[in-house]
């Protein structure tokens, strides 16, 4: 995992999310490692749901947390529609993970509220 994190780190040193507060990417991907990390995936189409599902779920707490300063209201809850409907096919994979999705969604969907 160190060596993972260390190459990421700089293969992405120059990247930066599309929230306001622009974090490194590498915390989206450190994010994904932990979230997956607690899975221990052993087949690989369930560990593809479940990085696909762990994705997911960080882009939403970074849309809560941090949005896009381009996107609109409407463009932030037509992402969290569109993170669930993908989630509906990854669903069996993890209670744990599609509990955190589940919140991550309606913390975005909330955010929608204070931040117009």
């Amino acid at each position: 995992m160190d060596r993972a994190a260390d190459a990421a780190a700089r293969w992405h040193v120059h990247q930066r999310r599309k929230g306001a507060a622009e974090e490194p990417y590498i915390n989206h991907l450190l994010e994904l490692a932990t979230l997956v990390q607690v899975q221990h995936a052993h087949k690989k189409s369930r560990g593809a749901k479940i990085l696909k599902l762990a994705d997911k779920t960080s882009n939403l707490r970074a849309i809560a947390a941090s949005p896009p300063p381009e996107w609109s209201v409407k463009r932030r809850l037509e992402y969290v529609e569109w993170a669930r409907k993908v989630s509906q096919g990854l669903t069996g994979v993890s209670d744990w993970l599609e509990r955190e999705f589940d919140q991550a969604a309606k913390e975005a969907e909330r955010s929608t509220v204070f931040r117009r």
